[in-house]
């Protein structure tokens, strides 16, 4: 069993531009309730304050790096680089957790067949305001998320980022993460996971997730391509399978997920009921 309060987890905060955020989502992580942590700040070429803000925070525990704009992966990268932890925690600059969101996290890594642990996470506005929302609604529990991608051909098993915290060990196979990833990085190692061990869902809520109109991704062209993305998220995963000597694959078009999306654009009116359904 993890000796509660002395496992290390090192925590990767990844910050672009968001000198108006970047102080709160800091401070989050240094309020957990666990105390024994390595924050490893990745400032990935900022034009704006953040330099100045993140400089701001003394404390033993942060590691600073400051580094000309790569894209996400490769601040990930350079985290990665200078973590010590048995643990490692994932948070974007605009998003902040709760203070017992660490301690609430380890202890299901007693499970040693766990290698990820994630929590859904609340939507807030700009100014930290709660909106009713969740950033994505992912079930509870323990979930053997391997046999699921064959029987459901997709990987809409994770939340965002911010959510978080993988056991070290299992990263280290799939870590350093291909610098293409400009914008979604994390899918990079999420969808490569399962090939290791399962995936643990708290059902409490554990952080926040903040849309404020100037996200890198949020609204962006990028995201708005949902099915193209969804689709390069099979194919990354079938890449990570053939890579790691597995024979079977992920086929998208076979999915609830696909079939539903493109019903939704072949019979008009379809999509604004669908919506309206799900809301």
């Amino acid at each position: 069993m993890l000796e509660k309060g002395k496992s290390l987890v090192s925590v990767i905060l990844c910050n672009y531009n968001y000198d108006q955020y970047v102080g709160d989502s800091i401070n989050s992580i240094l309020r957990q309730t666990h105390e024994n942590l390595q924050l490893v700040v990745v400032d990935d070429g900022s034009t704006d304050n953040s330099r100045e803000i993140i400089n701001t925070f003394v404390d033993s525990r942060i590691v600073k790096i400051f580094q000309k704009n790569s894209g996400q992966a490769a601040a990930f990268n350079a985290g990665y680089e200078r973590c010590t932890g048995e643990f490692i925690g994932f948070l974007d600059s605009d998003d902040f957790w709760d203070n017992d969101k660490l301690s609430s996290a380890l202890p299901f890594f007693d499970d040693e067949n766990i290698c990820m642990v994630q929590h859904n996470l609340r939507v807030v506005d700009r100014g930290s305001n709660d909106t009713g929302r969740l950033q994505t609604k992912v079930k509870p529990g323990l979930t053997d998320v391997f046999s699921k991608y064959f029987r459901k051909n997709h990987t809409g098993f994770f939340v965002a980022t911010s959510g978080i915290v993988c056991r070290k060990s299992v990263l280290d196979k799939i870590f350093p993460l291909d610098v293409d990833w400009k914008i979604c990085a994390d899918v990079a190692f999420t969808r490569a996971l399962p090939l290791f061990g399962k995936i643990y869902t708290i059902s409490e809520t554990l952080g926040s997730y903040r849309i404020h109109g100037e996200n890198n991704w949020v609204n962006t062209q990028q995201q708005n391509q949902w099915l193209i993305n969804q689709r390069k998220y099979v194919d990354y995963t079938n890449h990570c399978l053939k890579k790691h000597g597995y024979q079977q694959q992920l086929v998208f078009e076979k999915s609830g997920m696909y079939r539903r999306n493109v019903l939704k654009n072949k019979i008009p009116g379809l999509r604004s009921f669908c919506d309206f359904l799900l809301r």
